[in-house]
């Protein structure tokens, strides 16, 4: 899986881009979504209010129609990479080991990730 540099990438808040497949840009672009910083890396989400409740959905979730209980995860590593052939759905258990295994092998350096993801 490759870098897209003709993807549409969609405008967040500070500078950052989404990038999304064609047939799901109109639809997404319409919103503002934000960036939110985790351990991890950084996401795309978008923040609602619920019954006076401030709450978050992620934008992969949006894209895929993510159940709870499951987990998005960016095969490339690249967390602001939201094409449908990048997101990969899968258990907590699973994503937890897939993340321990790349730290083994030295594929994802840890905090490195956080660097600067702007497009």
């Amino acid at each position: 899986m490759r870098y897209c540099l003709l993807c549409p990438a969609i405008k967040l808040d500070k500078g950052y881009r989404a990038l999304v497949d064609p047939e799901d840009y109109v639809t997404l672009n319409r919103t503002g979504w934000k960036v939110k910083r985790s351990k991890h890396g950084l996401y795309a989400i978008k923040y609602y209010s619920d019954k006076g409740h401030r709450k978050g959905m992620y934008l992969s979730r949006r894209i895929k129609g993510t159940e709870k209980d499951l987990i998005e995860h960016h095969r490339n590593g690249y967390t602001m990479d939201y094409r449908k052939e990048n997101l990969q759905t899968m258990w907590p258990k699973d994503h937890q080991v897939e993340h321990q295994r790349k730290r083994i092998s030295g594929i994802i350096g840890g905090k490195a990730r956080l660097r600067d993801q702007r497009i």
